[in-house]
């Protein structure tokens, strides 16, 4: 998520004084009026960053009454995403042996010749750990270069 210079200065703001709730007065440090504080204020709330007790009045604008950052608003200030990105991120961890068998798998139901097969499968096991990386990162990539034929299978 990309935020504007200004959306950045009101979740700085809000997270230097995590905990409490703050109005118009405490943004003072920051150049935006009142109805734009409200705007920003709601946008970054349909985002789900902060908290805000906002009200619209019938004869238009707003009504700030308080506005506090949340844990997703403040980790979206950090570099890495903080603990939302860990928690949002599928992680798949494949120990070396496992991997090799699920290589061997595929090997084994391919169309090549007993003999390839072998060779193959002794070429597998021959390979170091920086060997079976170069190996997963090929097939991602293989893999990720045929994801748009995964639309004709009926998987998305």
């Amino acid at each position: 998520m990309s935020f504007s210079e200004l959306q950045r200065s009101i979740l700085e703001c809000l997270n230097q004084r995590r905990g409490y709730w703050l109005t118009y007065s405490d943004f003072e440090g920051i150049d935006l009026t009142y109805d734009d504080l409200c705007i920003e204020v709601l946008s970054l709330k349909e985002y789900g960053l902060i908290e805000a007790d906002i009200r619209g009045k019938p004869w238009g604008g707003y009504i700030l009454l308080g506005v506090r950052i949340n844990n997703k608003g403040s980790d979206s200030l950090k570099e890495d995403g903080g603990l939302t990105a860990q928690l949002e991120t599928v992680t798949v961890r494949l120990d070396p042996n496992s991997f090799k068998a699920l290589i061997e798998t595929y090997i084994d139901a391919s169309n090549h010749s007993l003999e390839e097969k072998s060779r193959l499968k002794e070429g597998l096991k021959k390979l170091s750990a920086m060997g079976l990386q170069a190996v997963a990162q090929k097939l991602i990539d293989i893999g990720l270069k045929h994801a748009p034929d995964l639309l004709t299978l009926g998987i998305f």
